[in-house]
């Protein structure tokens, strides 16, 4: 035990939970899920230099939602996690739903999604094909990835377990 570190009050979209820390190139990223779980739902990202803060708010929070897009075909997106693939790519795995009613009722429940990220010069976080948005957001191809995790004696080591997309692509 050690003393408590309040690190992160959350953003204006409110409701946070579900916190990812990552280091990459000396800094702390925090991904957080935020908004509930309806039709706010979205994941956000700040950074600090400092594993205890203060963060500082992507400018283009949110970096996942639907919330802004009614008419998209994917809602309720939001409670992510990244995974790095061998060669460098970084994908963004969150969770969705299709709303397949006239009430909008998402009857197939929460559902596995990913897309392709990538870290801009400035050292945040985007999504790849961001003009894309209104596409589909599932990925059909193959590919072999590793989860960026932590050890929690060593915040600076990622502990690597290769699997395959497709192993986790379900079609209802």
């Amino acid at each position: 035990t050690g003393k408590i570190h309040h690190v992160f009050k959350g953003s204006e979209h409110g409701c946070t939970e579900g916190p990812h820390i990552y280091k990459r190139n000396g800094w702390y990223y925090l991904l957080v899920a935020e908004g509930g779980t309806g039709y706010e739902h979205c994941v956000t990202l700040s950074r600090s230099k400092n594993i205890t803060g203060p963060y500082e708010l992507h400018p283009q929070n949110p970096i996942i939602t639907a919330k802004y897009s009614a008419d998209n075909y994917l809602q309720k997106t939001g409670h992510g996690d990244l995974v790095e693939t061998t060669g460098g790519e970084t994908y963004a795995c969150f969770l969705s739903t299709r709303p397949l009613t006239r009430l909008g009722r998402s009857i197939t429940g929460r559902e596995s999604s990913i897309e392709k990220m990538q870290w801009r010069d400035d050292g945040w976080l985007t999504w790849k094909a961001v003009e894309m948005f209104r596409g589909s957001l599932w990925m059909h191809r193959t590919c072999r990835i590793t989860y960026l995790t932590h050890r929690s004696q060593d915040w600076s080591s990622m502990m690597k377990a290769s699997i395959s997309i497709s192993s986790l692509y379900v079609c209802r």
